[in-house]
C-alpha cells in the first residue's frame, strides 16, 4: 500500500504542467588557462573512499557492540562506482549562479551476514549517490579560494522485507539514517586540507581523466588579479526607484497571496546585495524605494549585468523571483528599467465540457513590478561602443 501511494505522489508531480522558468545565467569563473594550479582527481577520490570506510567501520562496530541487547548480527562492505567529472553550473532561481566541478559517485554497501536472535536473513544492499561539487568561493574578489561542498542522498534499499525491520539498529534510525548522516558530518572535514591560500582561484576548470577510473585526472585553478577585463564597468550604479504591487489573481479571481503583504524585497546586481522590508502593500499601491544605490565592483570579465529581483512574504515565507540581463551590446541596460516578478500557484484539475479532466497546471501571474535606474557613465559607453567597432 505505502508503494501504491508513492507511485501516485511521482505521477502527480509528474502531470503537473509548468510554465518555462529559466534561471540566471552563470557569471564565472573563466576557464583557467595555462599555467594554472592543480589538486589530482584521485587525492579526492581516495579522501572519499576514506570517509566511507571509516563510516562503515564505526556503524559495524556499533553492530558488534549492541548486538547482545538487538540480538542483531550483519556486516557492512563497499564498493563505488566514479563517473567522468566535468563542469557544470548552479541552478539557482533567486541568487547568482556559477560555474562548478561536479564529482559523481554512487557507492553502492552490501550488508551480509545478517541474524535476528540467531535466525539468519537474506543479504540487503544499500546504493548512495554522492557528490563533491568545487567551486571557487568568491572568485569575482581577489580573495577567491577553492571550496569543497559536498550532496549525499539518502542510501535506499534494494527491496523492502522484515530484513528492512530487522536492521532497525538503533532507536527511530534506519541504517539507511545512520550511514547518511555520517557520511554528510564526515566529508566536509575530509575535504578541509585542499583550501587556503596555497589554493586561491579565480579561474576553475578539470580535466576529467581516463574511464573507467578517471584517477588521472585533476582540478584546474588559477589567481587573477583584477581587473581581469572590462575594467571601466567599475563604475556602473543601480538605484531602487520603486515597487508596485500588481493585480495579480486566480483564474477564478481569488487574490494571491493576501490583501494586504509584508514583504522582504533583495536586489542582487551580479554579486551586490541590497534588500528592503516593506510591510502591508496592496493591489494597485506604489511606493517610492529608500535603498542605498548599488555600486558594482569589478565584473570580473564578464560582459553582462544581471539584475535579481526577490519578493519574500513574511507571513508565508513565499519567495517569487525574476531576474533580467544586460551586456555590453545594450550598454548594460543605461537608462530606466523595470523587472516584472510573478508569483505561482497551482491550478487542479478541472472537466472540460467534452468531459475530459485537465492536467494539474502550475501557472504564473504578473505580481510585483520594479523600477530601477541604471547609470553607466558615459566614458564606458563610448569605450563599449568602440569595441564593438561602431
Amino acid at each position: 500500500m505505502k508503494r501504491f501511494f508513492k507511485l501516485l505522489v511521482i505521477l502527480s508531480a509528474l502531470l503537473i504542467t509548468k510554465n518555462s522558468i529559466s534561471q540566471p545565467p552563470a557569471q564565472g569563473p573563466l576557464p583557467p588557462g595555462a599555467p594554472s594550479a592543480n589538486v589530482a582527481l584521485s587525492i579526492i577520490f581516495n579522501r572519499v573512499k576514506a570517509v566511507v570506510q571509516t563510516t562503515l567501520d564505526s556503524v559495524n562496530a556499533k553492530i558488534s557492540r549492541d548486538a547482545s541487547s538487538t540480538g542483531i548480527q550483519a556486516h557492512i562492505s563497499f564498493s563505488f562506482t566514479t563517473y567522468k567529472p566535468y563542469m557544470t553550473v548552479t541552478k539557482y532561481m533567486d541568487r547568482p549562479n556559477e560555474n562548478v566541478v561536479k564529482i559523481p559517485f554512487i557507492y553502492n554497501y552490501d550488508v551480509t551476514g545478517i541474524r535476528y536472535h540467531g535466525l539468519p536473513y537474506f543479504s540487503r544492499k544499500l546504493s548512495q549517490s554522492i557528490d563533491i561539487f568545487v567551486s571557487c568561493d568568491k572568485w569575482f574578489t581577489n580573495q577567491g579560494s577553492i571550496k569543497f561542498t559536498t550532496r549525499a542522498d539518502r542510501p535506499y534499499q534494494d527491496a523492502n522485507s522484515f530484513a528492512e525491520e530487522a536492521l532497525n539498529f538503533f532507536i527511530a534510525h534506519t541504517l539507511s539514517d545512520v550511514v547518511d548522516s555520517k557520511i554528510r558530518q564526515a566529508m566536509p572535514a575530509a575535504l578541509t586540507e585542499f583550501q587556503g591560500s596555497s589554493f586561491a582561484c579565480n579561474r576553475l576548470g578539470v580535466d576529467g581523466g581516463t574511464a573507467p577510473a578517471y584517477t588521472d585526472g585533476q582540478i584546474n585553478f588559477k589567481k587573477i588579479n583584477f581587473p581581469i577585463s572590462l575594467p571601466a564597468a567599475n563604475d556602473v550604479t543601480i538605484t531602487l526607484k520603486t515597487i508596485k504591487r500588481l493585480s495579480a489573481h486566480t483564474i477564478r479571481g481569488a487574490v494571491l497571496y493576501n490583501a494586504t503583504e509584508d514583504i522582504q524585497l533583495g536586489i542582487y546586481a551580479n554579486q551586490s546585495f541590497s534588500s528592503l522590508q516593506l510591510s502591508a502593500m496592496t493591489e494597485g499601491e506604489e511606493r517610492t524605494l529608500t535603498m542605498n544605490p548599488i555600486v558594482l565592483g569589478p565584473l570580473g570579465g564578464n560582459a553582462s549585468l544581471v539584475l535579481i529581483c526577490n519578493i519574500e512574504q513574511q507571513t508565508s515565507f513565499q519567495k517569487d523571483s525574476r531576474f533580467r540581463v544586460f551586456t555590453r551590446q545594450n550598454n548594460f541596460g543605461n537608462g530606466i528599467q523595470k523587472i516584472i516578478v510573478t508569483k505561482t500557484y497551482p491550478e487542479p484539475p478541472h472537466r472540460l465540457p467534452n468531459g475530459l479532466m485537465t492536467k494539474p497546471t502550475e501557472r504564473q501571474v504578473n505580481a510585483y513590478e520594479i523600477t530601477a535606474v541604471i547609470n553607466v557613465p558615459q566614458s564606458v559607453i563610448g569605450k563599449i561602443n568602440l569595441s564593438n567597432g561602431n
